[in-house]
Formats: C-alpha cells, sequence, structure tokens
C-alpha cells in the first residue's frame, strides 16, 4: 500500500491538465462556493450568512450553466445535475430541521469532479481530500453503532486502510500544486487542519489497539471535525470591489 501511494506521489507531481472540452470553467470558484455554504451551515452562527452564501453558490452554479461548453456531451448532465441540486438546496435551506444541507453539497461537489473529468484533469486534491473525508464518515457510522454496523473486525479495518490510503495521498500534494487548482485556498488554515488531522489520524489508531470501540468513538469524531475544517480551508472568498 505504501509503495503505491509513492508512486500516486510521483504521478501527480508529474501530469499536467489538459482539456477535451472547448470552454475552461472556474471551477475551483464555483467548489469553493459550495463549501462556503457547507461551512456557513455547520456553524450555524447566523441564518442570513447562510442565505448570502446560498446567493453565491447559485450565482456559480449559473455562471457554469452560461459558459459550460454545450458541444461537449460529458458535460451536460453534470451542469443539469449541478442546477437541480442547488435548488434542491434552496427548498431545504427553508425548512426548519434542514440536516441534509452537507450531504447536499457533497452531491454537488461529486458533481462538479465530474465536470473536472469531462475537461480531462486527471487529479484533484480537494477531490482526494472528499474521499478521505467520506471513508472517515463510513468509519464514523460503525464506530457509533453499537453493534458496529454488524461488520467483522477485519472489515471494519479494510474501511480504515481506505481511509488510511486516500489520506496518505492527499498528503502528497503540495500547497503550491494545490493553489493551481484553488488560487483562493486559505492556506494558513489549511496548515493548520493538516497538523491536526495528521495528530487525530495517529490518536484514532492508538485508540484501536485496545478493540474497545468506545473507546474510538471521541478520537475518531474528533477526526471527522477536523477533516472538515480543512475542507473548509477551500471555501470561496469573492472578490471585494
Amino acid at each position: 500500500m505504501k509503495v503505491m501511494n509513492i508512486l500516486f506521489c510521483l504521478f501527480i507531481s508529474s501530469i499536467a491538465i489538459s482539456y477535451s472540452c472547448k470552454k475552461e470553467l472556474n471551477l475551483g470558484a464555483f467548489e469553493g462556493s459550495v463549501i462556503s455554504l457547507w461551512e456557513s451551515h455547520t456553524n450555524a452562527i447566523d441564518q442570513r450568512m447562510t442565505s448570502l452564501k446560498y446567493v453565491e453558490l447559485k450565482n456559480q452554479a449559473r455562471l457554469l450553466q452560461l459558459y459550460a461548453d454545450h458541444d461537449c456531451q460529458c458535460a451536460s448532465a453534470p451542469i443539469r445535475n449541478i442546477v437541480a441540486l442547488t435548488e434542491v438546496i434552496h427548498n431545504e435551506l427553508s425548512q426548519i430541521d434542514n440536516c441534509l444541507i452537507g450531504e447536499l453539497c457533497l452531491d454537488l461537489l461529486h458533481e462538479s469532479f465530474s465536470l473536472r473529468q469531462c475537461y480531462d484533469e486527471i487529479d484533484n486534491p480537494l477531490a482526494q481530500l472528499i474521499q478521505a473525508y467520506e471513508s472517515n464518515l463510513e468509519i464514523a457510522h460503525v464506530v457509533n453503532d453499537q453493534m458496529m454496523d454488524l461488520k467483522y473486525w477485519f472489515e471494519f479495518m479494510d474501511l480504515v486502510e481506505v481511509f488510511i490510503s486516500s489520506w496518505d495521498k492527499y498528503q502528497c500534494y503540495t500547497i503550491s500544486r494545490i493553489e493551481l487548482y484553488y488560487p483562493a485556498i486559505d492556506i494558513q488554515s489549511h496548515h493548520e487542519y493538516m497538523g491536526k488531522v495528521a495528530d487525530c489520524t495517529d490518536l484514532f489508531l492508538d485508540s484501536m489497539q485496545s478493540g474497545n470501540r468506545t473507546e474510538m468513538i471521541s478520537p475518531c469524531d474528533d477526526l471527522r471535525s477536523n477533516l472538515e475544517q480543512l475542507i473548509f480551508s477551500y471555501r470561496f472568498v469573492p472578490d471585494i470591489i
């Protein structure tokens, strides 16, 4: 596994981005606006701020629809799904119990990653980070279930291996490479939470040595929280004129 991850690091350092569709889209700004909404809703500090974040997200979605290469058939489905999901989020925000916002934001990001593939984008740091985050969500679901989701220990270990592999691959991305895709990334926040996720990963792996589910809950939840904050370092900050 370590050998494969090293090869992956060498691979992403040598490839270049190319585009098969004719028009280049600002997907970094769109994905950043999705993350800004997700962060605002998670923090739940000010509903008005969350509404403003949604307006920015909708504007970015409209720009994708406007400037997309409509002759590129590959891009049509992701664009259509992005527009539809943006409206679903609008409806969800109007509900009192709008607990699906985070999940819907993840769905939007996956559609954007699909759109990147239409432009022959071979690798993407945020997509790799989201993969690690979703692997951790699966682990958290098992750990927080009294019956461990009826999983055998070896099945649980397989989930942990998937997370570790995804996280190791993400650590291969240098900040300079990440900035090629996301020039607005909060470098200081990203550096801070890279360290915290690494520490939380070690603490979680240590807690597994006991084989006691209850001892794994807190380290696993801390890992999820810090992974989320690392994702939030990709938030979109609109230009102030």
